[in-house]
C-alpha cells in the first residue's frame, strides 16, 4: 500500500489550482465578451483583398448614380444585410464551438483506448 505524502498532495493541489486559475481567467474573459478574437489584424489573402476592392469600386459607382433618398435606402439595406450576417456569424460560431466541445468530450471519453492496460 502506498504511503500518504502530504507534500506531494500540496504540490499537486497547487498545480491544479494554478491550471484552474488560468482557465478561469480565459473563461471569465470569454463570458464577459472581452476575448479578442476578431480584432486581431489578420493578413488578407489576395482573393479577399480583390473582393474588398471590387466591393468598394461597385459601391462608389452605384452611389454616384443615386440621389440622396436612394443613397439612404441603399445604406439602410446594407445595414440590414450586415446585421443579418452578424446573426449568422454568431450562430455559426456557437454551433462550431459546441461541435468542438462535443469532439473534445468524445476524445476524453475514449482516452483509455490509447493505453495498453486501461
Amino acid at each position: 500500500m502506498e504511503s500518504f505524502d502530504s507534500k506531494k498532495l500540496k504540490i499537486d493541489f497547487r498545480v491544479k489550482i494554478e491550471r484552474t486559475k488560468n482557465m478561469g481567467k480565459i473563461l471569465q474573459t470569454f463570458a464577459n465578451g472581452e476575448l479578442n478574437i476578431t480584432e486581431i489584424i489578420q493578413k488578407r489573402t489576395p482573393e479577399h483583398q480583390k473582393l474588398i476592392e471590387k466591393d468598394l469600386q461597385l459601391y462608389n459607382e452605384l452611389t454616384e448614380k443615386l440621389n440622396d433618398k436612394e443613397k439612404k435606402l441603399l445604406e439602410d439595406l446594407l445595414d440590414v444585410i450586415s446585421d443579418e450576417s452578424d446573426c449568422d456569424t454568431k450562430n455559426n460560431f456557437i454551433r462550431g464551438y459546441c461541435l468542438g466541445v462535443l469532439m473534445t468530450m468524445e476524445i476524453f471519453s475514449e482516452q483509455n483506448s490509447f493505453l495498453y492496460n486501461p
